[in-house]
């Protein structure tokens, strides 16, 4: 059974989300599994302009430490998803009081090395991306009560507020887990003083100053571990009034640049909106508390909207709706008196959509005036024909004229489904699919957004209305941009949230954009020009490169393509697709140093004499290969084959293969033929050094071999 679970790992998904656990095992009996508990956190964050780097340092342990003998050896595995827009950087083990960094080395390779170890029972981990948001992380061995300690990175972006910089943190595996034992520390790493920092859900989270050993200063928090629980947020004040940021980085590689705004700070969008918000709580279909629920409702209102803004709140109590007789105006101190007034133990646990529907719509119709906001983990309707029936009684009763919804799905358990006409349903799919057709709104589900704190960002920011068939066109003076990457790509830019675009350029500042779409119906033309930028390091050419990765990784890539994407992950040091991080002890590798990772020649390790015998040229063709590559040698002097020789290793450094060159002896330039299928040996797919070895120079070049 193991050896079909990695085998099924070891094929990459560009469709389907995974489900999430995570579990501790017997490698043996890895269905006689028990949860996770997350022990110690920290988050460390590193602003990098339009995005941070962070780097998560967190324990795990078995919750139930006496579940299994005392002598057996545990694997801990977790399935967990992750925005695309977020890349993992690098990956740290903890043995005893060492570190083991991890190698970033083909998928392959590391799997096989993985359960080599893991049957030795040693000591590695390993992470594995299986599709542009699904990763798999493995760690052994565990004794049953024993605490171990890792470290993973993450590039990610940043979302700008209207006054601050909010900061998402990695917490997925305080969500995945039965139980957080210790409060988690939050250090966000600046030069600036006294900087204005909150927690989103922790308002009284308390910062000091300190130093880490490389003296750098950063500010530090404790929160509530209950509050790792689900998403969490790091908020920055911002230190400019200004509506853009744009930060560059060069080197010998190019030039790369990092733009952010919000379309609402940069055009003359002046409307107000009207929203009334409906919370239809179904408690047994969502993990989100009643609790949490209205913390993000009010956070999200204060972040999405403005002193001009009208909302109204609406949900079921145990005797009756409530809802204000009239708007009530956006400020977050009435948005707070709003919120701290409502008694969770008064909310119904159970579906109510009928009621809450009918009691929006005769509100907007009463003030004639409104949009309708739907938040809800009911799957009441999951049958086609009950929700054709609900859905023409309800837009009978709105007088075929619903009110525009917004429809926020936070179910994220017990799914069902049910299939129609080529289109696989989740819950109340069809039936929120029929609302948000007739009334011009917009759904947000597990289809869109795995991760049900995810949504509600993108469903409130949402509500102020989309730019439409846009295009954000930014020139540097003497120059142009190229290889841009945007975080939004579905043809709707909502005007509220964040707009993104990284990229190359040739030329200097100033930076000029020209900003053009349609906003209801009416286009605009704006002209932006920018003439400050901050510099950053590189870790903005390696945010680009993980996103050129994850552009690469979703066109279906041929073999050629994804031995272009093993070489830009490794040289990166970026997760992908094909490649993983492993970290084990030394003595478990002999990894050859690779200098550049670039994929042509590595490394040359020439002789006393270098300039009486060289290898002139290198080269494989064709590379990716199946089943033949041909190895082309170009030397200085003649080939000399009794002392001379051609080895093929594997990416450990063990000898897959040595070619016969005798045939070669006297020549200056041969082509040698690795045929995989003359071979008896049982070579597997991965990526293999072919090193040319004189007495007097060497020279080695990376091939990849896929089935």
């Amino acid at each position: 059974m193991r050896s079909l679970i990695f085998l099924l790992a070891l094929i990459p998904s560009l469709t389907f989300a995974q489900y999430q656990e995570m579990r501790m095992a017997n490698p043996d009996r890895l269905w006689d599994n028990v949860p996770v508990d997350v022990h110690e956190t920290v988050f460390e964050i590193h602003p990098k302009g339009n995005f941070s780097e962070i780097e998560l340092f967190v324990s795990f342990a078995a919750t139930d430490s006496n579940y299994f003998s005392q002598n057996e050896l545990l694997e801990m595995f977790a399935f967990f998803e992750l925005s695309d827009q977020i890349t993992i950087s690098d990956l740290w083990l903890w043995f005893e009081d060492q570190i083991l960094v991890a190698h970033i080395i083909d998928r392959w390779t590391a799997n096989r090395v993985y359960e080599g170890i893991v049957n030795r029972q040693q000591d590695p981990a390993i992470l594995f991306k299986n599709s542009p948001t699904s990763y798999e992380l493995r760690v052994y061995p565990f004794t049953r009560s024993q605490i171990r300690k890792l470290k993973i990175s993450f590039l990610v972006p940043n979302t700008q507020l209207r006054t601050q910089t909010s900061i998402p943190l990695p917490t997925k595996f305080h969500q995945l887990a039965q139980n957080t034992v210790e409060d988690p520390v939050i250090r966000y790493f600046t030069e600036a003083e006294s900087p204005a920092l909150e927690v989103s859900d922790s308002q009284d989270a308390t910062f000091t100053s300190g130093t880490d050993t490389l003296g750098r200063t950063y500010w530090e928090a404790q929160v509530d571990a209950e509050s790792a629980s689900s998403s969490l947020s790091l908020n920055v004040e911002q230190e400019s009034n200004s509506n853009i940021f744009l930060s560059n980085y060069e080197d010998e590689t190019g030039k790369y640049y990092s733009l952010s705004f919000i379309p609402k700070q940069v055009l003359d969008v002046t409307a107000s909106k009207n929203i009334v918000v409906m919370l239809d709580y179904a408690q047994a279909n969502t993990s989100v508390t009643k609790t949490e629920l209205l913390d993000k409702i009010k956070v999200q209102l204060k972040q999405n909207f403005e002193e001009t803004d009208y909302f109204n709140f609406l949900y079921s109590s145990v005797s009756d709706q409530v809802l204000s007789q009239d708007w009530i105006q956006a400020t977050d101190a009435k948005i707070d008196s709003v919120f701290d007034e409502i008694d969770t133990s008064d909310i119904l646990s159970v579906s109510n959509l009928d009621d809450i529907l009918v009691g929006g719509i005769d509100f907007v119709s009463e003030k004639e005036t409104g949009e309708l906001m739907l938040i809800s983990s009911s799957d009441t309707y999951i049958d086609f024909q009950d929700a054709n029936a609900f859905s023409e009684s309800i837009l009978e009763y709105a007088e075929n004229d619903l009110p525009k919804t917004t429809i926020l799905d936070v179910q994220d358990k017990d799914f069902q489904y049910r299939y129609r006409n080529g289109v696989n349903y989740v819950g109340n799919g069809y039936l929120y699919g029929i609302f948000v057709r007739e009334s011009g709104g917009e759904l947000f589900n597990t289809q869109d957004y795995w991760d049900v704190n995810a949504r509600f960002s993108p469903a409130f920011a949402n509500l102020q209305g989309s730019i439409t068939n846009y295009t954000v066109y930014p020139t540097f003076a003497n120059g142009f941009t190229y290889a841009n990457f945007m975080n939004e790509d579905s043809g709707k830019l909502p005007i509220n949230s964040t707009f993104v675009q990284t990229g190359q350029y040739y030329g200097d500042l100033p930076l000029t954009i020209q900003f053009t779409g349609s906003i209801r119906d009416t286009v605009f033309n704006e002209q932006i020009v920018i003439n400050e930028s901050t510099e950053v390091d590189s870790s903005l050419k390696r945010y680009w490169m993980g996103r050129n990765i994850d552009k690469l990784e979703k066109a279906s890539p041929n073999n050629e393509e994804i031995a272009t994407i093993i070489d830009y992950s490794i040289e990166n040091r970026l997760m992908s697709q094909y490649t993983s991080f492993l970290s084990i002890l030394p003595e478990d590798t002999v990894l050859i140093n690779d200098e550049d990772d670039g994929g042509e020649i590595v490394s040359i390790e020439d002789g006393d004499n270098p300039d009486t015998y060289e290898i002139t040229a290198l080269k494989a063709y064709p590379n990716p290969f199946n089943p033949n590559v041909n190895i082309e040698v170009s030397l200085s002097q003649p080939w000399d084959a009794s002392n001379s020789r051609i080895v093929v290793y594997n990416l450990l450094g063990q000898v897959v293969a040595t070619l016969n060159t005798a045939q070669f002896n006297g020549m200056k330039s041969f082509t040698v033929n690795w045929d995989l299928s003359l071979s008896n040996a049982n070579i597997a797919t991965g990526v293999y050094l072919v090193s040319v070895q004189t007495p007097e120079a060497s020279k080695k070049i990376k091939v990849t071999y896929l089935k």
